[in-house]
């Protein structure tokens, strides 16, 4: 699959938020800024200087609130542009410049790529809910609050993204997205013409497929709202969709079919979560 790369600045941090308990640990004088968790390996930000537990403060001359803010103000930068971060570092303040990256990305498909930035943040959510589970098995009942904010967070940028993007789709700003430029595309938003479970799903991209640790012919659930079919049965945003009814998949459209094929009224959904495999079934409702 073709390689391309965001428009957008990329760093390569993963960001979480403040409360007062860790502003003081980490020697603040208020609650605001951004915490630095992981720093991807040879990322801008690596490069930079950036340290895990770094509190992001400003953003070029504008004060950074928390992690999502900073993100708000990372989208308008763009790849090649230099930004100067004011950070705090064990409670002393200093300066670090940061020449942004551009992020490469495994996916074809353009309308596919408007999505990698949510699928990005739902990977991080994963990381930190694995990373929470990890530390409330040590006893570190603190540390594991701290990453399931953490994965809160990402959650909500990750709708927050991939509602902007459905919502310019469905307004016509983006023409190659469009049902009449595009055979079979559906928003990545499934509601079947027989049946409809609730369920958002985007392809899953090389890196995400490596992460998720399932293989490529996949598909992420990125929505299930609340009190439809696929809520009920137990599908969560984030579970990898491996089969449906022992068939592969990799897209909505996949799924609308054997959706539409059905007649015995339920699907046998295989995900991945956590890492493991397991089986889910859904009684489907006719329109």
């Amino acid at each position: 699959m073709p390689v391309q790369v965001s428009d957008r600045g990329y760093v390569g941090v993963y960001l979480g938020d403040l409360n007062a308990e860790r502003a003081r640990d980490l020697g603040l004088k208020e609650i605001r800024g951004a915490v630095v968790g992981r720093v991807e390996e040879s990322s801008p930000a690596a490069n930079a200087g950036l340290q895990e537990n770094d509190v992001i403060l400003a953003f070029n001359a504008e004060r950074v609130q928390n992690s999502a803010h900073f993100y708000h103000l990372l989208i308008n930068s763009q790849p090649g542009s230099a930004i100067s971060l004011g950070i705090s570092r064990g409670g002393a303040e200093q300066r670090l410049k940061v020449v942004l990256g551009q992020r490469r990305l495994n996916v074809s498909d353009p309308c596919q790529r408007l999505f990698s930035e949510a699928n990005a943040h739902l990977a991080s959510a994963a990381e930190s809910h694995k990373l929470a589970d990890d530390a409330r098995q040590k006893g570190d009942e603190k540390e594991a609050r701290r990453f399931l904010d953490e994965e809160k967070m990402f959650r909500q940028l990750a709708e927050e993204s991939r509602a902007y993007v459905e919502g310019e789709i469905r307004d016509g700003k983006i023409p190659e997205c469009q049902p009449s430029r595009r055979s079979g595309y559906n928003g990545y938003n499934f509601n079947a013409n027989r049946y409809q479970i609730g369920v958002s799903v985007a392809p899953l991209a090389a890196q995400l497929a490596d992460f998720f640790k399932v293989a490529q012919d996949s598909a992420l659930i990125t929505e299930v709202r609340a009190g439809e079919l696929g809520a009920q049965a137990g599908l969560k945003a984030g579970d990898c969709i491996v089969t449906v009814n022992g068939k592969t998949v990799k897209s909505a459209s996949d799924i609308d079919r054997l959706l539409n094929q059905e007649s015995s009224g339920e699907l046998e959904f295989a995900i991945v979560r956590d890492g493991a495999e397991r089986k889910i079934k859904i009684k489907l409702d006719q329109k």
